[in-house]
């Protein structure tokens, strides 16, 4: 389940025209209307070993030998632990009997669309937890801080279970009926087939991207500031969806599952958003190399290029292998700046400064990177710039 933007995208990209926006919105409801039940979210998972949390063995012995008579007695038609304080009134029985729409499946298990889109389903199997107490204790130490919060640039854990006769977990998030990936529209073909339509997806301009990151960022700090950190940060985990005045919102997905799922996923990670030092082991994972992998997907939102695909080579060290004087010309994606050369002004100014920002996140000694607070500073001073 490397990532899901095989499902098509429903929603076009903004404009600052208020007819072109009052236009898109018309597409979107047409395409709901065709199609309500997709939705891109989720990708692929990465590991931390350290991070694992272990309950103490005879707790957790104790705590498997309740939930096996739970389960025995048919106490899964109990209701799933709640998140936050929004009330889930289905039992586990109920929710696994709905009607759903199988976004992607790897090693780690699946992930479904329920209720068109409103809700997502994460079932993991074949992950196996030191009885329910670790479990628990991992979601709330890994998952569940950044609820506190209650950011809107994070997709929100709702509830979660745990059977450990059946060795599979459910973890519950809001869902986004017209969610895409930045992944797909950054890179995902322009010209797309919907039912009976042809559909052309056009480029992110400036004052998109710019907001898209400053989104992302407001996000990834919304994690670090729960004093957790996200460990998989990739265009794929970015969801965009559209808010009601026509503009994209990012919102940042998956947080916290590596240290949830273990060793188990080390195999799905995508090793061109990792820091050198989760490269080298992963259980050097942490919120600077969350800041690490922001910046390449800051390069990625410049560049156009898409990391996993760039010949091999680390997009940071090809962006290092310019002179700072020619990257308006050689680096920066031609759809922010045209094939004409851009003169200097105010936008010259800024796409330079978010490209050196990024650049400072992809700084090889962790020590030197910035964190996340100073990053969405500088972002913010960007966009008032």
């Amino acid at each position: 389940m490397d990532d899901l933007t095989k499902h098509r995208p429903e929603i076009m990209p903004s404009s600052s025209s208020k007819a072109a926006a009052a236009g898109r919105l018309r597409i979107i409801r047409s395409a709901r209307d065709r199609r309500r039940e997709r939705l891109a979210l989720f990708s692929c998972l990465v590991i931390n070993q350290k991070e694992k949390l272990a309950a103490s063995a005879g707790a957790a012995a104790g705590e498997e030998t309740r939930q096996e008579a739970r389960n025995a007695s048919g106490d899964d038609d109990g209701p799933p632990a709640v998140v936050g304080a929004k009330a889930l009134p289905t039992t586990v029985r109920a929710l696994l009997r709905e009607p759903a729409v199988l976004l992607g499946e790897g090693t780690a298990g699946s992930t479904y669309s329920l209720r068109g889109g409103r809700l997502v389903l994460k079932r993991l199997r074949g992950v196996r937890w030191d009885g329910t107490a670790e479990f628990e204790r991992l979601v709330a130490a890994a998952i569940a801080p950044v609820v506190v919060e209650d950011d809107r640039h994070v997709v929100a854990l709702r509830a979660y279970h745990y059977s450990p006769t059946e060795n599979e977990a459910l973890l519950l998030y809001d869902g986004f009926p017209m969610g895409i990936s930045l992944w797909t529209m950054l890179h995902g073909p322009r010209r797309y087939y919907d039912d009976d339509d042809y559909c052309y997806r056009a480029p992110l301009d400036w004052e998109t991207r710019l907001a898209i990151a400053h989104d992302t960022a407001r996000g990834v700090g919304s994690i670090h500031r729960a004093r957790i950190y996200h460990g998989n940060i990739k265009s794929s985990n970015i969801l965009l969806t559209v808010t009601g005045g026509g503009d994209y919102m990012a919102l940042v997905s998956e947080h916290g599952l590596p240290a949830l799922i273990g060793p188990n996923s080390r195999s799905l990670s995508n090793q061109a958003y990792h820091a050198p030092e989760v490269k080298d082991s992963i259980g050097n994972n942490g919120q600077k190399a969350d800041v690490y992998s922001f910046g390449v997907v800051l390069l990625e939102l410049l560049t156009g290029k898409n990391p996993a695909c760039n010949d091999g080579v680390d997009l940071s060290r090809w962006v290092r292998s310019f002179a700072y004087t020619e990257w308006m010309a050689t680096v920066v994606d031609t759809d922010l700046i045209g094939k004409q050369p851009v003169r200097k002004g105010r936008k010259m100014d800024a796409i330079l400064d978010l490209l050196k920002l990024a650049m400072d996140c992809c700084i090889t000694d962790a020590d030197l990177r910035p964190d996340m607070n100073k990053v969405e500073r500088l972002i913010t001073q960007i966009r008032r710039s």
